[in-house]
């Protein structure tokens, strides 16, 4: 199945369209235009179907999937429908081998077909051994690493800067493993783009951090990677994070993802405070998916959104 027609049987939205928002904030004012990529797929949206796009033309020629993530992951979630867009059994590891109850996401990647195992920390935190031992547990299996990174064809993401003419100042994306960072950081520098690439982290580790920022910044000089406004661990939420985020839904009609966006709109407040983005210029949001996301947190779903 080539790569336009599984998007056919998957019935992708593509191109995603760009909505333009006003939206106020603590003092702050601005007209965001935003890719609307988190209306791709139910399942495979935002950034993860730009990346795993890119493994498609290789995954016709093993016999099944193989990645891993934690256990809300919206990667594995994406891997497991595209198995099953192509027919294909998948295997996810999950971070993690504490007992605890069934999840919602867990639910949803079994009724994908997609077979499970937990992992102790240690284990999965030990990459390339433990990409060793998938690779020798399933030989006939196309292991995909965690979050997509590193992509085998990132020019295939950074097609997405093609889509529309894209006359901005500032284009912003939230990042996990960075790889559509990098790969947006390449793309911007092949079309000789002038505008600031964003980068915000929801990985609180500095020497990943500074290693990411100095790749995007080899590919394009006018990237930069900047940490969680909120210093917070990975998968928590804060009440500004909470604050923001029940803003721009109810102003917008728009929910960000409750960990990714939450962090770059939170972000976007800041520059707007310090002047780092001036009001005027023009700033288009990459909304990256993730809104199943918002299972993980039923009591705040139903706090800001009456779900």
């Amino acid at each position: 199945m080539a790569l336009n027609s599984l998007t056919q049987t998957l019935g992708l939205q593509l191109p995603s369209r760009i909505d333009v928002l006003q939206f106020y904030y603590l003092g702050t004012n601005i007209q965001l235009s935003v890719k609307r990529d988190d209306l791709l797929h139910p399942l495979i949206n935002g950034n993860k179907w730009r990346k795993l796009a890119a493994f498609v033309e290789q995954a016709l020629d093993f016999d099944s999937l193989v990645s891993l993530g934690g256990a809300y992951s919206n990667h594995l979630l994406a891997v497991a429908s595209l198995a099953k867009a192509l027919d294909k059994p998948s295997y996810g590891y999950l971070r993690g081998d504490e007992h605890r109850s069934e999840n919602t996401y867990e639910r949803w990647l079994r009724q994908l077909g997609m077979q499970l195992m937990k992992l102790p920390r240690e284990t999965y935190r030990d990459k390339s051994s433990l990409y060793a031992y998938l690779s020798t547990q399933h030989p006939k299996a196309l292991v995909i690493p965690e979050g997509g990174h590193p992509l085998p064809n990132p020019n295939r993401l950074a097609e997405l800067l093609d889509e529309q003419p894209l006359p901005y100042r500032h284009l912003l994306v939230s990042c996990g493993t960075g790889a559509t960072f990098l790969a947006l950081a390449a793309g911007l520098g092949a079309r000789k783009q002038q505008m600031q690439l964003h980068g915000v982290s929801v990985i609180s580790n500095p020497s990943f951090l500074a290693e990411l920022n100095a790749q995007a910044q080899s590919r394009y000089p006018f990237s930069q990677l900047s940490p969680h406004p909120e210093k917070i661990r990975l998968g928590k939420l804060s009440p500004a994070m909470l604050a923001i985020s029940k803003a721009c839904f109810e102003q917008t009609g728009l929910a960000p993802d409750p960990i990714y966006d939450a962090a770059l709109l939170l972000y976007l407040h800041q520059c707007l405070l310090t002047g780092k983005i001036n009001s005027e210029e023009s700033c288009l949001w990459l909304h990256s998916g993730g809104m199943p996301g918002w299972s993980g947190y039923p009591l705040e779903s139903k706090q800001l959104f009456g779900l």
